[in-house]
């Protein structure tokens, strides 16, 4: 049994308890948070960042952002780099991930075709014939790779030296 506050228990497991929380977290956040206008839907009110499930073709899991009224404009700038670079990964992956499933259908598509063309039972492919689509889809996308982990890196490395400055700035205010 697990206990959730309040004198509430349940048998059920840790993840279920978190899902159990995060339902209960937008009655939570209506009555508590003032929103305001202009929040986009990677932005949240509050103190603390948000992290959903994987999205379906990409599988990265999305972050909503928090904001504060009383961010700094370095904070601001951090948030809105963090949030291009969200979008960078999302469309990057997204498209990555719809090329791969795409080339692996028509691979073993073909494969099946040629190699096994009266067995109609037939659906799948061994682990070897489809280790030579790995490798070929792999060795295609290479440059595409480099580039995407060169951008990637940029972007990071500017976000970790903005975190600091942010960092710094709430350090020594008065």
């Amino acid at each position: 049994m697990t206990q959730l506050g309040r004198g509430v228990t349940t048998r059920l497991p840790q993840v279920r308890r978190y899902q159990l929380a995060l339902a209960s977290l937008p009655r939570f956040l209506s009555s508590s948070v003032h929103t305001q206008e202009n929040q986009t839907d990677d932005v949240v009110n509050g103190k603390y960042d948000l992290i959903g499930p994987p999205r379906p073709v990409s599988k990265l899991r999305p972050v909503k952002f928090a904001t504060s009224p009383d961010d700094s404009e370095l904070a601001i700038r951090l948030r809105e780099l963090r949030q291009e670079t969200q979008k960078f990964n999302q469309d990057w992956w997204t498209d990555h991930n719809k090329q791969f499933k795409e080339g692996r259908e028509e691979y073993i598509k073909n494969i099946l075709e040629t190699q096994y063309p009266g067995q109609t039972d037939k659906s799948t492919l061994t682990a070897d014939e489809m280790s030579i689509f790995y490798r070929e889809f792999m060795n295609k996308q290479w440059k595409n790779h480099l580039e995407y982990n060169k951008e990637w890196q940029k972007r990071n490395w500017s976000i970790i030296g903005l975190m600091a400055r942010v960092k710094l700035q709430t350090l020594f205010k008065f």
